[in-house]
């Protein structure tokens, strides 16, 4: 609980630069999150400014949820600055599974960069596996068998922490492996939570070199905060302000509530 709250400290103390290179869809509940917890965000998609960001950046976050060749491009660009930089680069493979193309841009991410974190549904995981599953779009549809087992290999192969995300995150360095049970289900309901969560990562991971525990860190921030917010409102409109209310005022006493195992 103590390095929880050195993690939560740290990033209102140091202020850090989280670069997103997000989905469109998400790009201000994403900014508003790493904003409402202390960091900083700059959200971009222009390739001729990657490095350039990337020099004045603490962490990377690369998000295929709406691909294109020239985002993927710029992805590409600021990542291996980035592992130059040796800043840690957290990838959200968003709807790999539901098209070849989608397929195309990870194998490449992932033959080309060194990705630090991983964070994606089952599905996603188990596409990202070689184990084909169907998706509906962007979202995780199948049960999958021996998930926790698939997360824990994946990370042995890329040598990086896997977060599997789901009514249970499995979160694992391909040695440790972490169950964290918060969460509320009014975040399935909403645009954008697993986002908010990949760039939350990249700001606990830019104060905390152990990414395990800094992915561990962020999704207890988010699911006790979305606990904290559904417990003032049933609606799904104000549960998102009271989302982004619970993470502005988020302290280190909050990881008392903590469920992980």
């Amino acid at each position: 609980m103590e390095d929880f709250g050195k993690i939560l400290e740290a990033i209102k103390e140091k202020n850090p630069l989280v670069y997103n290179i997000t989905n469109f869809v998400v790009t201000n509940v994403s900014a508003n999150a790493l904003l409402s917890i202390g960091a900083s965000p700059i959200m971009s998609y222009a390739k001729e400014e990657a490095i350039d960001l990337i020099k004045i950046s603490s962490a990377l976050l690369i998000n295929m949820g709406t691909p294109t060749k020239k985002i993927v491009e710029t992805m590409l660009v600021a990542a291996k600055n980035a592992n130059k930089k040796g800043i840690p680069v957290i990838f959200d493979p968003v709807g790999v599974g539901a098209s070849q193309f989608r397929n195309n841009i990870a194998n490449q991410i992932l033959s080309e960069i060194k990705v630090d974190i991983i964070k994606a549904n089952a599905s996603e995981i188990a596409n990202l596996s070689g184990i084909k599953v169907q998706t509906k779009g962007v979202e995780s549809i199948e049960n999958i068998d021996d998930i926790t087992n698939i997360t824990k290999n994946l990370a042995k192969k890329f040598k990086c922490v896997i977060c599997t995300t789901g009514k249970s995150d499995i979160i694992s360095d391909g040695n440790k492996l972490y169950l964290c049970e918060n969460g509320d289900i009014a975040l399935t309901k909403i645009t954008g939570s697993g986002c908010m969560l990949g760039s939350i990562m990249g700001a606990t991971a830019s104060v905390c070199k152990d990414y395990l525990k800094a992915t561990l860190t962020a999704c207890l921030m988010l699911g006790i905060s979305s606990e904290i917010a559904a417990s003032k409102t049933k609606s799904l409109g104000s549960f998102q302000v009271e989302l982004f209310n619970a993470l502005s005022s988020f302290s280190s006493q909050d990881f008392n509530s903590a469920r992980y195992k």
